[in-house]
C-alpha cells in the first residue's frame, strides 16, 4: 500500500472511532549531548454543572412548637440542609442562638425563653467532602426548639425568629 493509502485509513479509523487529530510540536534533539526539553500546555475546565451546582442551605420554613404533657415543654425539629460544592480547603459552617425569646402575639411584655439544640454550642459543620458525596440530595443535620411549660405564664400564641449565622471558613 501507498503510505497516502495508509494515512488516509488512519484518519478515517480516528473520524470512526471519535478520535481528534492532535498536532504534535516537533523538538529537535542535538546528536551531542543528546538532550533536549519540552512542554505541552494542559488544562481543562469543571463547571458548577458537573459538579452537582452551587452551595444551597435550606433552613426550615417554620417551626411549630407542640406541647408534651410527659415531657412539659413544648418542641418542634427539623433539619437544616446543605448541598453543592465548596473549596476542599473549606467547610461550612452554621450557628444559631443557644436560647431565643417566644414573645406573646398579644402583649409583647410577656415572654418564653427557648432553647436551640443545633449541633455543638449551637453550631453545624459540612465537610466540602461530605457536600460532594450527596451533592443532589444534601446534607441533613438536625435543629430542636424546646420552651419548658415553666416559662410560659399566659395563655395566647408565642412566637420568635430563628436567625442562622452561615460561613465557609477553612477547615
Amino acid at each position: 500500500m501507498r503510505k497516502g493509502s495508509l494515512l488516509g485509513l488512519a484518519m478515517a479509523g480516528a473520524m470512526l472511532l471519535g478520535a481528534v487529530p492532535v498536532s504534535a510540536a516537533q523538538i529537535n534533539v542535538p546528536a551531542d549531548p543528546g538532550t533536549a526539553t519540552g512542554n505541552t500546555p494542559t488544562q481543562f475546565e469543571v463547571t458548577e454543572d458537573m459538579l452537582g451546582g452551587g452551595l444551597v442551605v435550606s433552613v426550615p420554613d417554620e417551626l411549630i412548637l407542640q406541647y408534651s404533657a410527659e415531657d412539659q415543654n413544648f418542641s418542634a425539629s427539623d433539619n437544616v440542609n446543605a448541598k453543592g460544592n465548596i473549596n476542599p480547603a473549606k467547610k461550612l459552617n452554621i450557628t444559631t442562638p443557644a436560647t431565643v425569646t417566644y414573645l406573646h402575639e398579644d402583649d409583647a411584655t410577656v415572654d418564653a425563653v427557648g432553647t436551640i439544640d443545633f449541633g455543638t454550642e449551637n453550631t453545624e459543620t459540612w465537610s466540602a467532602n461530605e457536600l460532594r458525596v450527596a451533592k443532589d440530595a444534601g446534607v441533613d443535620k438536625a435543629i430542636k426548639s424546646t420552651v419548658p411549660m415553666s416559662e410560659v405564664e399566659y395563655v395566647g400564641t408565642y412566637s420568635t425568629t430563628i436567625n442562622y449565622d452561615i460561613n465557609v471558613v477553612d477547615k
